[in-house]
């Protein structure tokens, strides 16, 4: 009888336990992998994922008694072209290939392309396009005033945007950092909802409170198998 044991070692900085062998199986995260990618005698195996990261704009709320979400027309974030700017003005390429040596990636859809035939690789994606990002927010009256750094309202309203960032992962507060300087490029003045990334659990009650004072947050989602 031949027993196999298998020791899982899932930690976050797992590139020193890979060279030294000390293990079965590993989860390699992607921000290590120049580290290990070349270490002899290890066989690594990978696939496309089933999770995302996505950015959420707050439109709205949760009615509890109607059991449905309400849509606020009048909220800060209820503009289209605000959100797309948004959208054209994070260089995610960059960072994917800087923090994430190109084994993450854009998407096009909620729908992973693993799930054919409901995938449609035909939608476009938000590529990086400042241009376009000042344009959609000149057209849609966020105007800056001369020499002032950021846009207002198209009610000449101050513009500030508060973004909810979960506090995880080793790179997580220097790319969202990266996210708000390039907002700034754009005009707009988008700050961490508590002056920096938040910690796990005060984010998720922050998220089911509905807290007001969020206007977007980032957030991450895990799909059943393909098959």
């Amino acid at each position: 009888m031949n027993i196999f044991t298998c020791q899982i070692l899932l930690i976050s900085n797992v590139s020193q336990a890979i060279k030294s062998k000390k293990f079965d199986v590993a989860n390699v995260l992607s921000s290590q992998w120049e580290q290990v990618k070349n270490t002899k005698g290890v066989n690594f195996v990978g696939k496309k994922t089933l999770s995302y990261d996505y950015l959420a704009f707050k439109v709205g709320k949760w009615d509890a008694k109607l059991g449905k979400n309400v849509e606020n027309p009048h909220a800060k974030m209820n503009n289209p072209a605000l959100r797309k700017a948004m959208a054209y003005a994070m260089n995610v390429d960059v960072i994917n290939k800087r923090f994430y040596h190109g084994l993450e990636f854009r998407i096009n859809s909620l729908i992973p392309s693993q799930f054919t035939p409901y995938y449609d690789k035909n939608i476009p994606v938000y590529s990086y396009n400042l241009d376009k990002a000042n344009k959609l927010l000149d057209k849609a009256g966020y105007k800056k005033a001369p020499g002032a750094l950021y846009r207002s309202q198209p009610n000449g309203k101050p513009l500030v945007i508060n973004v909810a960032v979960r506090g995880s992962g080793e790179n997580n507060e220097a790319i969202w950092r990266n996210y708000i300087q390039q907002w700034k490029k754009a005009g707009l003045n988008v700050k961490f909802l508590g002056g920096r990334p938040m910690e796990f659990n005060r984010w998720v009650a922050a998220v089911k409170a509905s807290d007001p004072k969020i206007d977007v947050l980032e957030g991450a989602r895990s799909l059943g198998r393909s098959r």
